[in-house]
């Protein structure tokens, strides 16, 4: 089968990443796979490493048969297979014009891994024949209003490589990216022991390693997690980088890290590869994800902290059937309120540096691949949404 997968970037984190694992293990099963993105010069495609093709067009104006001959002149599909959303700021145009090219043409298979809250996203759910979530039922039934179409959830697997380190490896580890700046202000910091404005003062060996790690966004509450640590007993590493749309965001973080008594350029370590975030999530004494909306089994990135065993603290919201606030012991997790700072230093202080053993056998990306497939294959022999049996 030819499967055409459409987002708006490659980006190194959420979405992205998604769509090259999917696109991954589709190809290892025998399919053509391509991916057509909006121009940008946040991905680059390892050509040593990847057997799906790349194209990217420029959807900002109406698009015409001329304009998609470089990608059809090398890629028939059999499907269609849009990501949503996308923080590429034109990904909106991308996604519509896919829908005009495509509809009547063949089936449109769309995947929302969030709510859609723009009313012009409405234009995927009338011409998709069939919509997959990520979410949990809960949510998945509530969005069931919104789609004309047939649902399917497809649950996510975590992105990260499982990983298992020695002690001394681990501590190698805690000691790369432990806060420079704050012990060579300490000229002897084995007998300190003076309180300041923040803490008490503590030796490099006694100090906390708390990490997080992914998008930059607002939505992400990266501010929260200056707030809940404490730049006196802990070294805060904050994997990930502001999208290119929002550059303002990451000067606004800084200038909010600096003012909670941070050094930014020791917080703020940029995108790390998998196998070195990997190493920092098992080395970690805490994981901090304060997402807006709460975190469920959908947020790939709590699912890769918990494969780990470390303490992970996330939001919740009760409301929308999340799990209930507070201390989860099997997944070694805490459930704050959203936005509540209080609520998250007290959980850091309880349960940090808690292991639990690392999680196997979990889903896999092989396991997601041949789910997509078993959707797509049942709107083969050219049929779309308008000429598909409802099952």
């Amino acid at each position: 089968m030819n499967i055409l997968i459409v987002t708006g970037q490659l980006e190194r984190c959420g979405i992205g990443v998604y769509t090259q694992k999917l696109a991954d293990h589709l190809a290892e099963s025998g399919h053509q796979v391509a991916i057509l993105t909006c121009p940008t010069e946040e991905f680059t495609k390892p050509t040593d490493s990847r057997n799906w093709a790349h194209f990217t067009l420029n959807a900002t104006r109406k698009l015409s048969h001329a304009d998609w001959l470089p990608v059809l002149a090398k890629f028939r599909p059999d499907v269609i297979h849009i990501q949503y959303p996308s923080l590429h700021r034109d990904a909106f145009f991308l996604y519509r014009e896919t829908c005009r090219r495509f509809l009547f043409r063949k089936p449109i298979v769309t995947t929302f891994h969030e709510k859609p809250y723009q009313f012009r996203s409405y234009v995927l759910m009338f011409t998709s024949c069939h919509v997959i979530t990520v979410r949990s039922v809960r949510l998945a039934r509530d969005w069931g209003a919104y789609f004309p179409c047939k649902k399917s959830m497809v649950l996510n697997a975590t992105m990260l490589p499982e990983i298992q380190l020695t002690d001394d490896e681990r501590s190698q580890t805690r000691r790369k990216y432990g806060h420079r700046s704050y012990q060579n202000r300490l000229t002897d910091i084995k007998d300190c022991n003076h309180d300041d404005a923040h803490g008490v003062c503590v030796s490099p060996d006694r100090r906390r390693l708390i990490l997080s790690f992914g998008f930059l966004t607002p939505h992400n509450r990266t501010q929260d997690i200056l707030h809940a640590c404490n730049p006196v007993t802990d070294d805060l590493v904050i994997a990930g980088t502001c999208p290119e749309s929002i550059p303002e965001h990451l000067k606004s973080l800084h200038v909010q890290c600096s003012e909670a008594g941070w050094n930014p350029d020791e917080v703020f370590r940029g995108y790390v590869s998998d196998d070195e975030l990997s190493k920092l999530i098992a080395s970690a004494d805490a994981i901090v994800l304060p997402y807006q909306s709460g975190a469920g089994p959908w947020n790939t990135s709590l699912l890769a902290a918990q494969q780990q065993g470390t303490f992970v603290l996330t939001t919740t919201n009760e409301q929308l059937g999340m799990p209930a606030v507070g201390y989860h012991q099997e997944t070694n997790t805490f459930f704050a309120p959203i936005g509540s700072i209080e609520k998250m230093k007290d959980a850091i202080a309880r349960y940090q540096g808690h292991r639990n053993p690392p999680v196997s056998g979990g889903r896999t990306w092989q396991q997601i691949a041949d789910e997509h497939y078993q959707i797509y294959t049942r709107y083969q022999k050219g049929r779309t949404r308008f000429s598909a049996a409802t099952t």
